[in-house]
């Protein structure tokens, strides 16, 4: 066997190792049950021409090429490969395009009927020679039809084509759009390789293209499940939020309260207005329980001063507060800043005997907003938390919800002995669109 052809028999011999284990692996608990079928029946289409094409390369070499019946028959089975291959695409970006839309097993049938002929002259041209046929030198010659594969395999490609272009025309869906597009570049990638491979005949060109394909279908599927798992653990959590709330009964909670204002109205003011100061911090924190979109930098510093006044009353001259607010006109999300503040005072400023001091900052750059929330506490060694074990919930929400709702980010910086400083960032980008 020339050498020359070595890489690609290679090339090829991974692909149908590579491609045979993302088959074995395609389950329905990962992707939708019908586009489970058509891809796997892509895989299975591409494995079976990289088999018969490899048999091609001995042929080329002239290990079998006087075995005319059997190159005429792997011949016949690669030609089938490919026109099935391209009606399961056509399957595949159907369902794509309108998961919703079931096609009627009449139109299925009508549809599917080219098909069925091709293969049938595909099967039969070892022995008719209507497609193609094995000339007396052995190799692979155009038949009188030939024409005919190529009119009808092109189609089952150019339709769907032509509806993801429509379609992403259509949407205003950006991510839809863009997946719309990656399945016209996919169709351009393959005629691209046909085109090129007469010219690099000791590369698989065309198996390549295919074998990247399937790649990026498989991780499309899965990925569009790890999407749809994460928004359904989003609602969970909010309807779980809601049912909470609903337990709560808030209306009761600030009623009590009122009536025990009023009872301390004269003889202990103090308590009457710590009494109202609480209310109004219960009343922030239901609201913004319940806001899924992000709110005013103000609202959010009004709630976190209120939780301020009411600490300040209970660890007194302990707790000093700074304000350095010089810009205030951006949004982010609820319960933000005061899970930060909380955490400087909880664990940062109360851990020293004699208390310390909570700075909140606000300023801007070209391209974000930014909030640092510094303290003087006895600090804590980040690398050491990350791994001591502990969940941290206050700390991963509020990334998560910066990250998912505004494209911000939260960075806590700390020196044991010396205090802590939380950096929040709004990307103005995110918060201006």
């Amino acid at each position: 066997m020339d050498r020359a052809y070595l890489p690609y028999i290679i090339t090829e011999t991974f692909c149908i190792i590579y491609s045979a284990v993302i088959f074995l692996r395609l389950k329905s608990e990962i992707v939708d049950e019908r586009e489970l079928a058509s891809l796997r029946r892509i895989i299975a289409a591409y494995l079976v021409m990289l088999a018969t094409d490899m048999l091609w390369i001995f042929v080329e070499n002239g290990t079998f090429r006087k075995w005319h019946t059997l190159n005429g028959i792997s011949n016949g089975i690669s030609v089938t490969a490919v026109a099935l291959g391209c009606y399961f695409w056509f399957q595949f970006v159907e369902l794509r395009l309108n998961p919703q839309n079931v096609l009627p097993r009449k139109t299925k049938w009508l549809i599917s009927v080219p098909l069925i002929a091709i293969c049938a002259l595909d099967l039969s041209s070892a022995y008719t020679g209507w497609i193609f046929y094995i000339n007396a030198g052995g190799f692979y010659t155009e038949g009188k039809l030939f024409w005919l594969q190529g009119v009808i395999t092109f189609a089952y490609l150019l339709v769907p084509t032509a509806q993801a272009i429509y379609m992403a025309i259509k949407t205003d869906d950006a991510k839809k759009r863009r997946e719309y597009l990656i399945y016209v570049a996919y169709i351009c990638i393959c005629f691209a390789a046909v085109a090129v491979e007469d010219y690099a005949p000791t590369v698989p060109l065309f198996a390549l293209s295919i074998f990247g394909v399937i790649q990026i279908l498989f991780l499309t599927l899965y990925l569009d499940k790890e999407y749809a798992l994460a928004r359904n653990e989003r609602e969970l959590t909010e309807s779980r939020t809601l049912v909470m709330l609903s337990q709560i009964q808030p209306h009761f909670l600030y009623n009590t309260l009122t009536v025990i204002q009023t009872m301390c109205k004269d003889t202990a003011p103090e308590a009457a207005q710590t009494t109202v100061e609480f209310a109004e911090y219960l009343r922030g924190n239901m609201e913004s329980l319940s806001r899924k979109e992000p709110i005013l930098f103000e609202w959010e510093f009004q709630h976190t001063k209120n939780y301020l006044s009411l600490e300040k009353k209970r660890f007194g001259d302990r707790l000093k507060v700074e304000y350095d607010i010089k810009v205030d006109g951006f949004s982010l999300p609820a319960l933000t800043l005061q899970p930060i503040v909380e955490n400087a005072v909880q664990h940062g400023v109360s851990e020293r005997e004699e208390g310390g001091t909570v700075r909140i900052s606000t300023d801007e750059t070209d391209r974000s907003f930014t909030i640092a929330v510094a303290d003087d506490g006895v600090g804590f060694d980040v690398s050491a938390t990350k791994n001591d074990g502990r969940a941290h919930i206050g700390i991963t929400n509020v990334r998560e919800r910066l990250k998912t709702m505004c494209g911000g980010s939260l960075d806590i910086q700390s020196e044991p002995g010396v205090g802590t400083t939380s950096v929040i960032t709004i990307p103005k980008e995110a918060w201006l669109s």
